[in-house]
């Protein structure tokens, strides 16, 4: 996740190699561990990234497709719970950053 925030803040981009990456350690995490079901991880994939998807298309520029992308393949990493979780801290580190610029 450093690396893909550093190549993010530094070329404003997301390569794909980093979103498949995610979504694979997904694949390995749904098989082998079972706490989170396959159901929970669908449902992650799609709870925070439909949203985004629909203020992108709604507010253009306003959020890119690699970090729709990312927080698909996050969701199905981490499973609903815990990537609304990210998702909040997200948008609360966020928010303090522009702040402090402010």
């Amino acid at each position: 996740m450093t690396a893909i925030a550093w190549t993010d803040w530094k070329i404003k981009r997301i390569p794909k190699q980093f979103v498949t990456g995610v979504f694979c350690a997904g694949i390995l995490a749904a098989a082998i561990f079972d706490e989170i079901t396959i159901l929970n991880r669908i449902s992650g994939l799609l709870i925070v990234s439909i949203p985004l998807l629909l203020l992108a298309c709604i507010v253009p520029g306003s959020i890119g497709g690699g970090d729709i992308k990312l927080m698909a393949a996050g969701g199905f990493l981490l499973g609903k719970a815990w990537i609304i979780q990210a998702f909040v801290m997200g948008i609360m580190l966020a928010g303090t950053y522009v702040i402090v610029l402010l």
